[in-house]
């Protein structure tokens, strides 16, 4: 695996589920699997001022009551389940 990042933009991001940099991932090559993504445009959009409003609509759970709901929608995954669980709670 090669990977090419720039430390330009700060988040570790990159293709896929690849991450874990000091930047974001432009180029990702994964030669025995024939497989690359390279980055071929970067556009900066700054937030609208609207993307940072707190929504009205909704209903305040509790912790417990989200892990329930979330347990409830993972119910089929077996033992993959309460791994996933995990890092949606996180």
């Amino acid at each position: 695996m090669v990977a090419f990042y720039t430390e330009d933009i700060v988040v570790s991001g990159g293709p896929e589920m690849f991450g874990g940099l000091p930047g974001m991932i432009m180029e990702l090559a994964i030669p025995r699997l024939h497989t690359t993504w390279v980055a071929d445009k970067v556009e900066l959009t700054p937030p609208a001022g609207s993307d940072f409003t707190i929504p009205e609509k909704g209903k305040k759970v509790t912790e417990q009551e989200l892990y329930e709901t979330v347990k409830s929608s993972f119910k089929d995954w077996g033992k993959m389940a309460a791994r996933n669980i995990w890092w949606t709670v996180l």
